[in-house]
C-alpha cells in the first residue's frame, strides 16, 4: 500500500492513490461503494451550514486511516521489516499457523488494523492472532495498533 501522508488533496501523490484504488478494488462493490471506502483512508471534511459571506466552515476533519496509522507508527522509526511472512507448524494439530506480520521492530511486532470506532475490548480474533505470533517467538511482544478514521491508538 501506498502510503500519501500529510499532502494536501490537490497533490500528485494522493490524485495517482485515489485513481489507483478505484480502479483496482472492484470487489468492494459498486464505484460509490470504493468512494466511500476511500474516503475513510484518505480523510475528509465535513462542512457547517453556510454563512453570510456564502462561505461553509469546516465542522469536522478527518485525516483518515491512513495517515492516523502513520501518525501511530511514525514515533517508533523505521521498521525492521514490514509485512513479514509467518508460518509455523502447530504442535498436536498437524497444521500450520500461517499469517503476515505488519510492521517488525527490534524487541516488537506491530499489528495495525483499521475500525469504523475504537473499541474497549479487543475482539477475540485480533487477540488470537496476536497469541499465534507470539507463539512462533515467545521473546518478541506483539502490540496492536487500532486506527479509526480520526485517530489512532496503540
Amino acid at each position: 500500500m501506498y502510503i500519501y501522508c500529510g499532502l494536501k488533496p490537490q497533490t500528485k501523490g494522493r490524485i495517482i492513490f485515489e485513481k489507483e484504488f478505484l480502479s483496482k478494488n472492484g470487489v468492494l462493490g459498486t464505484e460509490d461503494d470504493r468512494k466511500a471506502v476511500l474516503k475513510d483512508m484518505i480523510g475528509y471534511k465535513t462542512y457547517g451550514a453556510k454563512l453570510k459571506d456564502g462561505t461553509k466552515p469546516v465542522k469536522n476533519e478527518y485525516k483518515g486511516f491512513i495517515v492516523n496509522g502513520y501518525e501511530g507508527l511514525k514515533f517508533l522509526g523505521k521498521p525492521i521489516k514490514y509485512q513479514s511472512h509467518v508460518k509455523y507448524p502447530l504442535k498436536y494439530f498437524g497444521i500450520n499457523a500461517d499469517g503476515w506480520k505488519d510492521f517488525s521492530y527490534k524487541g516488537y511486532d506491530v499489528d495495525m488494523k483499521t475500525t469504523g470506532k475504537m473499541m474497549s475490548a479487543l475482539p477475540i480474533a485480533y487477540v488470537r492472532q496476536l497469541a499465534f505470533y507470539k507463539m512462533e517467538n515467545e521473546s518478541i511482544e506483539q502490540r496492536l495498533l487500532l486506527c479509526t478514521k480520526d485517530k489512532s491508538q496503540m
